[in-house]
C-alpha cells in the first residue's frame, strides 16, 4: 500500500476474502441451533447473545433498569489498604430495592464486579412487560418534529411557469428515489398527510 494504513486495510480485506471462501463446517442440522454440547454453530446468529458478550456489565445494568424504569446509582463506599495495595468497595444499587457490593483492586474492576452481581440479580427478575408511555410519545414528538424535504414550497411571489415545471419535475424525482430507502413507518405517515390535503 502507500501507506502503513493502506496497507494494513488491504491485508485486512484479503484475509476476509480469504475467510468467506472458506467453507463453514456445519455440524448441526440447522444454522441457528445449538449443538448437543452446548455449543452455538459458528453460522449463528444470535442477537442478544452477541450484544450481551460485546456490551459491559456496567451498561447492561443501565439498560434493565431503562426497561424497568429504575434508577441506578454506584458508589464507592470504602477504600481499604496500603496506598500502593488498595482495596476498592462498590456498592451498585438499582431503584430502592436492589443492592450489591464489588470489591477490587481498582476503583473500575470494583464497579464492574458489582455490576456483575446486580446483572445476576437482575436476570432472576420476570421479564418486564410493561412499556412506558414517555418513551413512546417522546418518540412520536420526535417523528412529528421530523421536517419533511420532499413537501418543500417555492416562496417566490412571482411566478414563473418553466422554473416551477422543473422543480416540479425535480422534486417528483427525488421523491421517486427516496421512497425506497425510506423507513416504512415515516412513508406511511407520509402518505396519510397527503390524504389529509
Amino acid at each position: 500500500g502507500i501507506s502503513a494504513q493502506a496497507a494494513r486495510h488491504d491485508a485486512a480485506s484479503k484475509a476476509l476474502q480469504l475467510l468467506l471462501s472458506l467453507p463453514v463446517e456445519d455440524t448441526c442440522p440447522a444454522r441457528n441451533t445449538s449443538c448437543g454440547d452446548g455449543s452455538i454453530t459458528p453460522g449463528s446468529t444470535d442477537p442478544e447473545s452477541t450484544t450481551t458478550e460485546l456490551k459491559s456489565p456496567i451498561s447492561l445494568v443501565h439498560e434493565i433498569a431503562l426497561k424497568r424504569n429504575f434508577h441506578v446509582q454506584f458508589e464507592v463506599v470504602s477504600e481499604k489498604g496500603q496506598p500502593h495495595m488498595r482495596t476498592f468497595v462498590t456498592r451498585c444499587q438499582v431503584g430502592d430495592k436492589f443492592q450489591t457490593i464489588g470489591e477490587g483492586n481498582g476503583k473500575k474492576i470494583s464497579k464492574k464486579r458489582a455490576a456483575e452481581k446486580m446483572l445476576e440479580l437482575l436476570r432472576t427478575l420476570p421479564p418486564a412487560t410493561t412499556v412506558s408511555t414517555s418513551g413512546l410519545v417522546g418518540s412520536l414528538s420526535r417523528m412529528k418534529r421530523k421536517s419533511n424535504p420532499t413537501k418543500k414550497k417555492s416562496r417566490n411571489l412571482i411566478k414563473d411557469t418553466n422554473t416551477q415545471t422543473t422543480t416540479q419535475v425535480k422534486e417528483q424525482k427525488y421523491e421517486a428515489e427516496s421512497v425506497e430507502d425510506m423507513n416504512p413507518i415515516s412513508r406511511l405517515i407520509q402518505i396519510q398527510q397527503a390524504k389529509k390535503e
